[in-house]
């Protein structure tokens, strides 16, 4: 142990600008340093936080603290330099009275005589941050918002049974996190009435349960429908919930219709709302949903309307990103632009092969896995009219760049998605996502 603390002592000396650490071990003073005096014990959540009298001596390094967790743990030990007058000992799974001994180190390794001081914890983080959770029947599943006050890591499980015989299960996705507001909703859980737990567990290996719930997830079965009546499927991606079908309704949610226009001049020259189908075809196109431009989408445009299906919204930039990490595209990756980002995120998103045009796209072995069932419907070019049927498709974002808004787009040729700025009278998809 004493070999341990004194590599330990050296790596604090070599952060603290001291190069030569065999000087200093040569040279420490066998003698002990003066006794640690602490001035205030400043209880906190799962620990305390002990100012003392600044160290005084020219080989004085630090100040360790020992002290164990529970009666029967192993000594955990932390240190504070003797730049520091403060120590924080932390990981207490209750507020038991605990001892905690001090004791000044000098750069021999020599201790000086214990200061053997009682802390009294105040609650621990885990059991504040059990407390705080709420739980909230969604579609698919059970949206959980909760509080983690001090920001430090906590292990995050949602657990269920039907009854009081049965054992508990638990969620497949365990959310690891610091943030401070936690707002997460587990998926793909069955519609039916059960008991609701989560279990929080710190870096520290405390555990804590929250408050049982019975609730009743709503069922993804359900669907949506927009104003006109069209029905929409509900399908799960990683913690999200998107709509299964592109947009096709044709009015506001305020029965405010958009223009349908047919003629590529007219097209051509609009900075106003507007809508149409591939070839002008109604009955044959509708059920893969009509092209947009983005005045559509822009509430300057549109005078502050809505054509989202209640519920839910045009997805933004960033969301279309978390889709993508659900994915497996990496961090990095997200944010970059063009079509040679990720892996075959594309041919995750395509539907049934018989649609799309040959190539590298329809050949990937992960064709059609997600779900999400991206029809090759084609676009409306604001240069040369309806083009690219069963060869590509795009959807629009919420989120602007200039006189061009961010999309994200397939085509036949490429396994991967694209996204990039485009111009606002392209005519494309629309994809919806729910609300939180």
């Amino acid at each position: 142990m004493r070999n341990k603390f004194i590599y330990l002592i050296a790596s604090l000396l070599v952060a603290f600008g001291c190069n030569n650490v065999q000087e200093w071990n040569d040279g420490g003073s066998l003698t002990p340093p003066e006794k640690v005096s602490v001035l205030e014990i400043e209880n906190i959540n799962g620990g305390a936080r002990i100012i003392y009298d600044k160290l005084q001596g020219e080989d004085v390094i630090g100040v360790k603290a020992s002290y164990q967790y529970s009666k029967d743990g192993e000594v955990n030990e932390v240190f504070a330099s003797a730049f520091s007058d403060t120590l924080e000992v932390s990981g207490f799974p209750d507020t038991l009275a605990r001892a905690v001994t001090l004791v000044a180190v000098n750069a021999s390794g020599i201790e000086s005589d214990p200061n053997v001081i009682t802390i009294t914890p105040e609650t621990p983080p885990v059991e504040l941050a059990a407390s705080s959770v709420v739980m909230k029947n969604t579609i698919g599943g059970i949206k959980l918002i909760m509080s983690n006050i001090i920001g430090k890591y906590l292990s995050v499980t949602l657990e269920y049974r039907e009854n009081e015989e049965a054992a508990w299960e638990y969620h497949d996705d365990i959310l690891r996190t610091t943030d401070e507001e936690i707002s997460v909703k587990f998926l793909n859980i069955e519609s039916k009435e059960q008991s609701f737990r989560v279990k929080i567990v710190d870096e520290y290996n405390n555990e804590a349960i929250s408050t049982t719930e019975i609730l009743k997830p709503s069922s993804i079965s359900d669907g949506i429908y927009d104003i006109e009546g069209n029905h929409y499927t509900i399908i799960a991606i990683g913690s999200q919930l998107w709509l299964g079908e592109n947009l096709r309704v044709t009015q506001y949610n305020d029965g405010t219709p958009i223009d349908n226009v047919t003629e590529n001049e007219e097209w051509n020259s609009l900075e106003t709302p507007a809508y149409c189908w591939q070839n002008n075809n109604e009955a044959m196109y509708k059920e893969y949903g009509a092209f947009y431009n983005w005045f559509v989408v822009d509430p300057a445009s549109n005078g502050g309307k809505n054509i989202a299906p209640e519920g839910t919204h045009i997805p933004s930039d960033e969301e279309w990103k978390q889709l993508e990490l659900a994915l497996g595209m990496s961090e990095e990756a997200i944010h970059e632009s063009g079509w040679e980002r990720g892996t075959n995120q594309a041919s995750q998103l395509a539907d049934d092969e018989a649609n799309w045009k040959g190539g590298n796209l329809k050949s990937d072995p992960a064709l059609g896995s997600s779900g999400f069932d991206a029809y090759p419907i084609g676009r409306r070019s604001p240069f040369g009219g309806l083009e690219r049927f069963n060869q590509c498709t795009f959807w629009w974002t919420s989120d602007e760049l200039g006189t061009s808004a961010w999309v994200r787009g397939m085509f036949y040729s490429n396994n991967r998605l694209d996204r990039e700025p485009q111009d606002k009278k392209w005519g494309y998809s629309i994809r919806c996502i729910l609300d939180d």
